[in-house]
């Protein structure tokens, strides 16, 4: 656990910048907090760290990891018998996804998460209930500077914080599970 305290010597509250998404239309800006020493960074570091391996593993049958990957799903795809000339492909973009993800959906999308990949209500040696504790710690204390003022985060993760990653994949998982398992019954493809 002392992997989780912040060094008192180091904190720093966390600042707000802001960074082009260049490959959007009309090049918005994308928010991103520098929170490396801010205090809940260790926490959010070790939940990263705790979840990330589980999510990848969980994710891997639906997630399309580069260009090469989606080739040979469309190949499979193909062997199978499934691409016709009518198929139609559906592509989607979840705008400003960590930043407005909802709070109580995201903590019970971990909650699921959690208790169906835990053994015995533990993932390591936390229980269920101490990490959703952590999480609510992380997102509690998402505050920042900007412009000389203070401000606190109330949707959403932090970008620039580990967790925000892993938090937002889970709850995307989690919502997305009647498509995935609408696409399996039919045998068609998908992919993240």
């Amino acid at each position: 656990m002392k992997d989780m305290q912040p060094d008192k010597h180091k904190l720093k509250l966390a600042h707000l910048y802001f960074i082009p998404k260049a490959h959007k239309p009309n090049i918005s800006v994308r928010p991103i907090i520098a929170s490396i020493n801010a205090p809940a960074r260790c926490i959010s570091s070790f939940l990263d760290k705790l979840l990330s391996p589980i999510f990848d593993q969980v994710a891997r049958k639906t997630t399309l990891i580069n260009g090469i990957d989606l080739v040979r799903a469309l190949e499979k795809y193909r062997d199978n018998c499934r691409l016709l000339p009518t198929t139609q492909f559906i592509t989607s973009d979840v705008t400003d996804l960590y930043t407005m993800i909802p709070r109580d959906g995201a903590l019970a999308a971990l909650g699921h998460f959690c208790i169906r990949h835990s053994a015995d209500r533990k993932i390591g040696n936390l229980l269920v209930d101490t990490i959703l504790q952590l999480a609510r710690t992380v997102l509690d204390t998402n505050s920042f500077a900007y412009n000389y003022k203070y401000y606190k985060q109330t949707k959403g993760g932090a970008m620039g914080l580990p967790f925000t990653m892993v938090l937002a994949n889970i709850y995307m998982l989690e919502w997305k599970q009647p498509l995935i398992q609408h696409q399996a019954e039919q045998n068609e493809l998908y992919g993240r």
